[in-house]
């Protein structure tokens, strides 16, 4: 089979974060400590498309939306070799 069927959707602003200080373990008399406090690594697009041939996902961040990202996933989906599909039943 030659065809692709591809369901895909993109999340938009997405804030890439990462806690500045590590979450320390419990202790003697003293329950986890989580620091709230995170570092900015500004906005990105989240994008994922879902194979239904191959019942695949895939996924990647982009620093912006449109069709340039949109075509950089489809040939991330359509790149995968055939053999690599399930085989029907």
């Amino acid at each position: 089979m030659d065809e692709y069927v591809i369901s895909a959707d993109e999340k938009t602003s997405i804030q890439a974060r990462c806690r500045c200080h590590p979450t320390l373990a419990p202790g003697q008399a003293r329950t986890t400590r989580v620091n709230h406090t995170y570092g900015r690594g500004g906005a990105v697009a989240y994008l994922a498309a879902y194979n239904v041939h191959q019942a695949r996902v895939f996924g990647r961040t982009e620093p912006r939306t449109g069709i340039a990202p949109f075509m950089h996933l489809v040939t991330q989906v359509m790149s995968v070799e055939r053999s690599e599909e399930p085989v029907a039943a």
